[in-house]
């Protein structure tokens, strides 16, 4: 089996508090895009679970944790192999380590007919971080609580998308933990106001500050695609990579652009799926 493990990105990203059992308190707003990891995936009689990914410890690796899991929550026969061919940059923002974890769960359910419900699916996911959460969907979805509330949003957003990568990791844990310094929590919106507001007021990441201090080539990339006059403009989840939404024609001058002003990141030319 081949699948597709897709990126996803945070049009809006507002930090609302901190719970009491000192996870953050988010309200967001997801969509997938087509750009994607290509995982293949199938049964072997050896009983072992084998992941071929390279640079990466199979202990370490998430896909491996999550495969380890379900074979023993469900005492499936057998092994499995998993080959997973990385196009969404690590670390940037675009949750391509759950996008992989949410698609393998997806697999293995289909390859061993286990027919879980998208409830035990989630089970599943929570357990090994709560973005797989949202990549077990595949809509545009207001996502809350601690990433666990998923609710499929009315509006719709055909657009095509610029990612542009600045070619380096964040840590999550580390841009949260200098945002909680700051102590400057957002306020909730409701689902119908988040529903009616404009594209270009929604698109909002509250984390960008503390990543442009840190990362000051990733402030001035945003600063210049709005000098060039690209207001749908923005930072996806901890970073550092910077999004633009726009008309096709647009946005394939702006890739060639870039591609020779910025030579060293890692630009992609997309859609929103």
């Amino acid at each position: 089996m081949i699948i597709k493990a897709f990126a996803k990105i945070n049009l809006r990203l507002k930090v609302l508090g901190i719970t009491d059992n000192y996870y953050h308190n988010l309200q967001m707003v997801n969509c997938k895009i087509n750009l994607f990891d290509k995982i293949v995936i199938k049964k072997i009689k050896e009983k072992n679970i084998i992941i071929d990914m390279p640079l990466v410890k199979k202990e370490e690796n998430l896909v491996y944790k999550i495969a380890k899991k379900m074979f023993e929550q469900y005492n499936l026969p057998n092994g499995i192999y998993i080959k997973i061919k990385k196009n969404i940059p690590i670390g940037a923002g675009l949750a391509g380590g759950s996008a992989d974890g949410a698609a393998v769960i997806n697999a293995i359910d289909k390859i061993y007919k286990l027919n879980l419900s998208l409830e035990e699916k989630r089970n599943i996911a929570l357990l090994f971080g709560t973005d797989i959460v949202y990549c077990l969907e595949e809509k545009i979805a207001l996502v809350e609580k601690i990433g666990d509330k998923i609710t499929n949003l009315e509006r719709v957003i055909n657009s095509n998308i610029l990612i542009i990568n600045p070619n380096f990791s964040v840590l999550t844990k580390d841009i949260f933990r200098s945002y909680d310094e700051e102590n400057l929590f957002s306020k909730e919106l409701s689902l119908e106001e988040i529903e009616k507001m404009p594209l270009d007021e929604m698109i909002d990441n509250d984390l960008e500050e503390v990543v442009f201090k840190k990362y000051p080539e990733v402030k001035e990339l945003k600063i210049n695609l709005k000098k060039k006059g690209y207001k749908y403009t923005s930072m996806s989840g901890s970073g550092p990579t910077i999004f633009v939404l726009g008309n096709k024609r647009t946005l394939k001058k702006l890739y060639c652009s870039l591609k020779k002003e910025y030579k060293d990141y890692n630009i992609y030319f997309t859609k929103i799926k």
